[in-house]
């Protein structure tokens, strides 16, 4: 799926015949493309080349409808979700068993080098992984 403008679409049918191939697609794959689709197309073309049975919705959710404990475990997962990619981040090898979260994330402001050379890297393996339409891998190296 790709959202566009507030909407949602399920774009597999439509991979093959992109002009601009599939991997244009799939780069936007579960994201907002609004602002590069905008750029470049017209909207009306959502209804020229889309089928109607591709629209899948509105994005977002119904803040009104959503309690307290709803939104405290989402900020618990959260809080899970970031100190997983602390730990890591941290490690050069990817391993989850590296330093505590909070040590990796005072390294990360003295060791700028270390940092920026971890993002590159782990970039590089992700571009690696799309080239090979890997596109798990790619969205693990994304995360």
């Amino acid at each position: 799926w790709v959202a566009l403008n507030g909407k949602v679409y399920d774009l597999t049918e439509f991979l093959d015949r992109h002009p601009g191939g599939r991997m244009t697609v799939m780069a936007w794959a579960g994201k907002d493309a609004s602002k590069f689709f905008n750029g470049i197309h017209q909207d009306s073309w959502i209804k020229q080349y889309l089928r109607p049975e591709a629209y899948l919705g509105e994005l977002g959710i119904k803040e009104a409808q959503m309690s307290d404990a709803f939104w405290d475990s989402l900020r618990q997962a959260r809080v899970h979700e970031l100190h997983e990619e602390l730990h890591y981040f941290a490690d050069p090898e990817g391993a989850k068993e590296s330093a505590a979260p909070e040590l990796a994330l005072a390294g990360l402001g003295v060791q700028t080098e270390r940092v920026q050379a971890r993002l590159n890297t782990l970039e590089a393996r992700k571009k690696a992984a799309i080239e090979a339409e890997d596109f798990v891998k790619a969205d693990e190296l994304k995360k």
